[in-house]
Formats: C-alpha cells, sequence, structure tokens
C-alpha cells in the first residue's frame, strides 16, 4: 500500500518542500523587506558589550579571538559558517 500523504523533502536543504517554500511565500505576500524585517529579535551584535563578543566567538570555536580588533572579530562571527572563496 503506499501513501498518498508522505511529504517529499528538499534534497538541498531537508526540509519539507511546504517548509522551506515557507519565506518565499511570504515575501511573495508581504513583500521582502516587511519579511526581513521581522526576523530575529536579536541587538546588533555592534551593541554587544566585547565580553560577550568574545564569549559568542568561542562558542563558535573561532580561535584567536582574544588577538582580533572588534571589527574583525564581527566579520569573522557574521561569516562563521560561509565557505571561503
Amino acid at each position: 500500500m503506499g501513501t498518498d500523504t508522505a511529504i517529499s523533502t528538499d534534497p538541498n536543504r531537508g526540509q519539507p518542500k511546504e517548509k522551506a517554500a515557507g519565506p518565499a511565500c511570504a515575501a511573495a505576500r508581504r513583500g521582502r523587506s516587511a519579511v526581513g524585517m521581522s526576523g530575529g529579535k536579536s541587538p546588533a551584535y555592534e551593541d554587544w558589550p566585547d565580553a560577550e563578543l568574545h564569549n559568542r566567538a568561542e562558542e563558535l570555536d573561532l580561535h584567536g579571538s582574544s588577538k582580533r580588533n572588534e571589527t574583525n572579530l564581527l566579520g569573522k562571527i557574521r561569516n562563521h559558517g560561509r565557505p571561503t572563496r
């Protein structure tokens, strides 16, 4: 017996297609800027105290964070999961 209710997944993300399509559908309904504004509620990294930035760098396992200046550290935290070019 086959099931017609199986959820197909997007092989690129591992999420059900219905869930993966959510942000795109919201952007089409409300506009991209409105969807972007509904994002995270955390304050900007620039507003974090230095000690919290260094703690975050440790959580992300970024080595040498104690020797980095604030601007360099912010960049490393923001781009920690992105591939390098």
